[in-house]
Order: C-alpha cells, then structure tokens, then sequence
C-alpha cells in the first residue's frame, strides 16, 4: 500500500477529491511546506477551547495531509543526523560481561510502534499543548509529561501544530531494528555486523529501549568499537547515520 494511501485509510472525515485537491498546491520537490496560516500566537486549543479530542484528532488529520508529500509511494529506514542514536552505551552487568544499550529514535513515530504513519496523529492529539522537558536523569523524580517527550517532535518544548511537520517529513519512516556495526580491531579495517530486531525493545517507562547482549566474554577485546544504524524490514540501511562510538576500553 502506497504512503498516500494509509494518508487516506487514516484520515476519517476527509475524501479523496478533498486530498487530491491539497497536492495541487504542493511543490514536485521532497521538501514539507508548513501552511502560512498555521498560528503562531494562539494554539488550536486556545481558539477552540470546548474541542474535543476527535476534533483536534481531525484537525491534526487535515493539516497531515496539506503537509505530507503526495509523491512519496515507499518506506525507508529513518535517515538524517535528527534519527541516528545518540545515547549508545557500552555498559557492563555484576559479572563483567558487556552489553550495549541505546534509545529508539525515529523522529515522528509518536506511538512508537516502528513507522510513522497516521496512526502518529492520535499521541499529537492527547499531548497537546503540554510542554515537553528533556528526559529526566537516572533517580531523578520526573514530572507528569516526560514519558512523553518524543512527541515533540521539533523539539522546541511544547506539543502542537508545529509537531506535525516533523511527521510529515518523516512519513513512512519504518524502523525495523538496529544494525550493529563491529569494528573487531582497531588496527584493520574489517568489521562485522549483527542486528536486533524492534520487537525486542523494551517499552520500559517512556521511550522505548534497545539491549544488545551478545557480546561474549570469549570475543569482546580491548579496542573493539561498535556502532548502530536503523534498518527498515528488508534489513536496508541506505542513508542512514551511524550512532555515536563506543570503544571497549
């Protein structure tokens, strides 16, 4: 099914003349356009304040639709710096055995199920108009809304309007897992990879999470550096932003 046909299945109350009249407007490049007329002083809510959460869900809808590029018809593995890992970790348990540890990113993905799609709107709509804190540190004592922070999607510390343009721009994004780079030695070029599936993130209390723990006692070695890139379901990495670096010491 084409990306301009889940915009479609997902958006109840919009027909296809209505959003085929929307792409006449739209740009032949890939670039997402917002709307001039989007407030920039006012949020939905405060213009509408007895809106229901079905009305801005729908709201929501319509503005996913003007923003969307209508030329996209395939997925791909979440591409750019905005989606690679940047919090890898290389972390050792009580019996000295290594293991990697990372965050999901996939910049759009507001339900977090691997894809950005209509099915994002429906976060966007119960977030909206909280602010949005950085993830609180470990034992720290959070506050209501940071389980949510990856639904602020351009990061600028409030839910609204402005956070469907991120999915927009990102829609059909599909992560499908983590590739693992391994750089066995320091000293060669030669590396292998391994990879670990979405279904194994751990939901935990926020954002999901990655654990990688196949490094044995008997092949990890000082110097080796590991890497992950996001891969879509046919284990494609084209594009993609290699994380940050972790070396064992």
């Amino acid at each position: 099914m084409s990306l301009v046909n889940r915009i479609l299945k997902g958006v109840r109350n919009l027909t296809l003349a209505s959003i085929l009249a929307l792409s006449v407007g739209c740009s032949s490049s890939s670039k997402v356009n917002t709307p001039s007329y989007v407030p920039q002083t006012k949020t939905y809510q405060e213009q509408n304040s007895n809106a229901s959460l079905e009305n801005l869900e729908e709201y929501l809808y319509s503005e996913l639709a003007k923003r969307v590029d209508v030329n996209k018809t395939t997925t791909k593995p979440p591409t750019g710096q905005e989606n690679a890992v940047d919090d890898l970790e290389l972390r050792q348990n009580i019996y000295g055995q290594y293991y990697l540890t990372w965050s999901y990113k996939n910049v759009g993905d507001y339900n977090q199920d691997g894809i950005v799609d209509v099915k994002d709107v429906t976060p966007l709509a119960i977030y909206f108009g909280k602010e949005s804190p950085l993830m609180p540190p470990m034992g720290w004592v959070p506050g209501p809304f940071w389980r949510g922070d990856w639904v602020d999607g351009n990061k600028d510390g409030i839910i609204n309007v402005q956070d469907v343009t991120p999915l927009a721009a990102n829609f059909g994004n599909e992560c499908a897992g983590y590739k693992v780079q391994i750089y066995l030695n320091p000293e060669t070029p030669g590396y292998e990879w391994d990879e670990i599936g979405f279904n194994l993130a751990d939901p935990g209390f926020g954002r999901k999470r990655f654990w990688f723990h196949k490094l044995t006692g008997e092949t990890i070695k000082p110097g080796m550096t590991f890497y992950v890139y996001p891969m879509d379901s046919e284990g494609c990495i084209y594009d993609t932003v290699a994380s940050n670096r972790v070396t064992v010491p």
